[in-house]
């Protein structure tokens, strides 16, 4: 468990949320790459090397950060504001 933990600290150093980025999506630093859209590209598998291919800016730990990321900060349903349940 030890290496996961200290890839997922290593991997948050790499990450930023601005609002003006995304709408406030975690990217990797200096880029406009969700966190989640790579994690969940590794989830569904992926293979580390195709991914890197189309984004060459990230890492091998990246990637692998990604999916981490991903697992532990699953996205909620969000209902946009003023927004009322769907009427069947």
């Amino acid at each position: 468990m030890g290496p996961r933990i200290d890839l997922y600290r290593r991997g948050l150093k790499r990450i930023r949320k601005d609002k003006e980025i995304l709408g406030g999506e975690p990217v990797f630093n200096g880029t406009r790459v969700a966190v989640r859209h790579i994690g969940g590209m590794r989830t569904r598998g992926e293979p580390v090397e195709r991914i890197l291919a189309d984004y060459p800016e990230l890492t091998a730990d990246d990637v692998e950060f990604a999916r981490l990321y991903t697992e532990a900060h699953p996205l909620v349903d969000r209902l946009k504001s003023g927004a009322v349940g769907s009427a069947i």
